[in-house]
């Protein structure tokens, strides 16, 4: 979803904050595109802002993985539950590209963010034994390592996997845990199609099948 012109979609919140939401910059008169993704190939939401800075917003930020942009957005009228898309949700700030002076006064870059889970991911390991169904093992992975609560917006869709399993996680990050199941798991026709990934409404373990209905 790519949003590139203003009468596309109506941006309600957009502005960039610190974990505990006490500093707040809100940069809807300064952002030129935003771009939000969400893949079947990558576990997490992700994107990217075009800034157009005049202000120095730039120089008060540091990017080391402390700062947050909080989108809320919708496509049609109403709330979340009434408008066409619907989307509200916080992201890490993780790199800035694409810096270019446009004159004295301004200059021109792009944010990139990813869901929170994604940088948690990274700094946590699984060591643990797992029986049962690879569907159970990826929940518990979700809530035990991510913390993570069924239901929007955390988990989306959790579909039931065929066969009982033994695996021993060789101490592996939550997501290369989750990926190492996707690829193993099988659905009741017996056939191995299944996909981890997020989107608005929560991460989603499902086969390729049950999306194709």
């Amino acid at each position: 979803m790519a949003l590139s012109q203003s009468t596309q979609f109506k941006i309600i919140k957009l502005y960039i904050h610190d974990k505990d939401d006490t500093v707040k910059l809100d940069i809807q008169s300064v952002f030129d595109e935003l771009n939000v993704f969400d893949s079947v190939l990558f576990p997490c939401m992700s994107g990217n802002i075009v800034i157009t800075d005049a202000v120095g917003l730039s120089s008060k930020l540091k990017f080391d993985g402390n700062q947050y942009i909080t989108i809320e957005m919708e496509k049609g009228f109403g709330d979340e539950t009434t408008a066409d898309y619907f989307i509200q949700r916080k992201f890490v700030l993780w790199k800035q590209t694409d810096r270019k002076e446009i004159n004295q006064t301004s200059e021109m870059y792009t944010l990139h963010f990813v869901s929170e889970e994604f940088l948690l991911s990274m700094q946590k390991k699984v060591k643990q034994v797992y029986k049962g169904t690879y569907s159970e093992m990826a929940t518990s992975i979700l809530k035990d390592h991510l913390k993570l609560t069924m239901g929007t917006p955390h988990v989306g869709h959790i579909e039931p996997t065929r066969g009982l399993h033994t695996y021993s996680v060789p101490n592996l990050s939550p997501f290369e845990a989750i990926n190492y199941i996707t690829k193993r798991a099988v659905n009741e026709r017996g056939l191995a199609d299944y996909v981890f990934y997020q989107t608005h409404y929560g991460y989603n373990f499902i086969s390729l099948s049950s999306l194709s209905k």
